[in-house]
């Protein structure tokens, strides 16, 4: 039960950083879409930090 989340937890960081990425190169009129590529691939890795920490965490107790 304590992982059930863990899919929305990812889809709403992927969101997050999508759109944190979108909207950097919409601000700064890039001609590609670096920020739209490399900030949810940044959230990926957050996200993976975190589930390791958890997942640590878990086998400590």
């Amino acid at each position: 039960m304590k992982y059930m989340g863990m899919a929305t937890q990812l889809f709403l960081i992927m969101f997050i950083f999508l759109y944190i990425g979108k909207y950097i190169d919409a601000y700064f009129q890039s001609p590609k879409p670096y920020a739209t590529i490399f900030l949810p691939v940044i959230g990926l890795f957050v996200y993976l930090y975190k589930l390791v920490v958890d997942l640590s965490k878990k086998d400590e107790s």
